[in-house]
């Protein structure tokens, strides 16, 4: 909405360069927020596609793939027919988007205390302005330890960050594994519909073995005392 005020009655196609400009000129931080909120998107669409399926069948856009499909030769015509996933790998999607939800979440949380952290050391250095015009020398030593926490706080939280994108980029690629097309097997012959019963099994046991994870570390406690930490909300 932002860039289409500016550009008034632009075109589709140069709303589209605009914002391709836009997005070439961010750093590499800005644009791993996008690209976090993108796949959390991603995830929250496919899960509500598939209950829109269950309940009303193929949207347009479906319905126009699988005639173009049709067109070229790839209906259900073929003699292969997709085969259906087990229940085994039904569950062990579903175990690695809750971890992959959860992932996101971690990552909203480390995002929030990093902006609270920022906006910490923001107020301790006007506080410290003020210290220092009045020459009062105990708030200073009180300032100088608080900023000193802080910043330690400010390097655990970049380290809890690049852990947190990292787990959200490595249940992404889970997902994106798991989720691939089925392989397709020969119908009418029973021997292989077994043969793909097996295999399907075997295949969501060890997705599931993939989702296990070890649980998330505890958030650091704050290490402030009181006292300081009183300082430190103060306006």
């Amino acid at each position: 909405p932002e860039v289409r005020e500016e550009l008034g009655g632009a075109s589709v196609a140069e709303l589209g360069k605009a914002l391709g400009e836009r997005w070439r000129a961010m750093g590499d931080e800005e644009k791993a927020s996008w690209a976090d909120k993108a796949a959390a998107e991603k995830v929250r669409f496919e899960a509500e596609l598939k209950v829109y399926n269950e309940e009303h069948g193929d949207t347009v856009a479906q319905a126009r793939a699988k005639e173009r499909a049709e067109k070229r030769g790839q209906s259900g015509r073929s003699r292969s027919a997709p085969r259906r996933r087990s229940k085994e790998e039904v569950a062990a999607i579903e175990a690695i988007k809750a971890k992959l939800e959860k992932a996101n979440g971690k990552l909203e949380e480390a995002k929030r205390r990093e902006a609270k952290n920022i906006k910490t050391l923001s107020k301790l250095g006007a506080k410290r302005a003020a210290a220092q015009e009045a020459d009062d020398s105990a708030l200073l030593a009180q300032i100088d330890q608080l900023e000193g926490i802080e910043r330690k706080e400010a390097a655990a939280i970049q380290e809890e960050l690049e852990a947190a994108r990292g787990r959200v980029q490595k249940y992404l690629a889970k997902h994106g594994e798991a989720t691939k097309r089925p392989p397709r097997e020969q119908s009418g012959k029973d021997s292989g519909k077994e043969s793909g019963k097996e295999s399907g099994k075997e295949r969501g046991k060890e997705a599931a073995k993939a989702a296990k994870e070890a649980p998330d570390p505890k958030p650091p406690q704050d290490p402030k005392p009181k006292r300081l930490k009183k300082l430190a909300d103060s306006p």
